[in-house]
Parts: structure tokens; C-alpha cells; sequence
């Protein structure tokens, strides 16, 4: 999805990718793709209906996987450049929770990545339990 506003036309904000569950992990490196290539500022929005102790990090290693292969799936030379952040936002429909970040990455992907892409969090009765937030904001309705 594109948000635009109305200056003298139509302008475009951001584009927003919707994902939801656990996607087969090319799902997540196409779209990841699409959001870097933009030249607007990006929106991730994640939908699950619950999740456990592993779900977060597998998703998270998907993630990880999509922008680390980014510029070994382009023709010759070419490299994505950053130049515009993205919203990762995660929602729990059973937990009435949420967690988002933005991903503005400088330096080394793959440490940005690796660093960028981990909650501590378990899963008990129930309950989310986090142990560090690493930047996360929460939301809990």
C-alpha cells in the first residue's frame, strides 16, 4: 500500500508492506526488497494471532537473512543504498500487545541487522514476558 498526501498533487509519503503469520522466507526477502528500493520511508506491519517463546526470532531470522542477501540479489555492481527509514511493527491480536522500531541502518548491515532484530521475550501461561526491550517500544492494550 502507498500513503500519499495532496500538495499540488499527489505526492507519495510511504509505502507499507503487510505480512502476516510466519511467511515462507522469499515472501519476506521480496518484499523487503520492494521497501529499500523506495525512496520514501517504509512500514512494516506484521499481524499474528499469537505467539510463543520462538516466533519473534524466527521471523527475526528471516529478517536478518532478506537484508543480508539484499545486494547478492542485484545485476552486477549495484548496491541499495539506505536512504530512508522503515517501521517495523509487530502486532499479537491475542495478546493485545505490540512492539515497534524504527530501522534507519548506517555502517555494517549485517551488524546493524544483528543487533536491530532482537527482543528478549518469553512466553509463559500465556503471558509475555520481555527481558530486554533493546529498543522496542511496547505497546500493551
Amino acid at each position: 500500500m502507498t500513503l500519499y498526501t495532496f500538495e499540488d498533487g499527489f505526492v507519495e509519503q510511504a509505502r507499507v508492506e503487510f505480512k502476516a503469520k510466519n511467511p515462507p522466507q522469499e515472501y519476506i526477502a521480496k518484499d523487503i526488497e520492494k521497501l529499500v528500493r523506495e525512496k520514501t520511508t517504509g512500514n512494516w506491519f506484521h499481524l499474528l494471532e499469537n505467539i510463543d517463546s520462538g516466533t519473534l526470532g524466527s521471523i527475526f531470522d528471516k529478517l536478518k537473512i532478506a537484508f543480508n542477501g539484499l545486494n547478492s540479489r542485484l545485476p552486477g555492481n549495484t548496491q541499495i543504498l539506505f536512504n530512508k527509514p522503515i517501521l517495523f511493527f509487530f502486532v499479537v491480536i491475542d495478546k493485545r500487545w505490540a512492539i515497534y522500531k524504527w530501522f534507519n541502518p548506517s555502517g555494517n548491515i549485517k551488524t546493524y541487522c544483528n543487533n536491530f532484530f532482537y527482543i528478549g521475550y518469553s512466553v509463559r501461561q500465556g503471558e509475555i514476558i520481555i527481558s530486554d526491550l533493546n529498543g522496542w517500544e511496547e505497546y500493551k492494550a
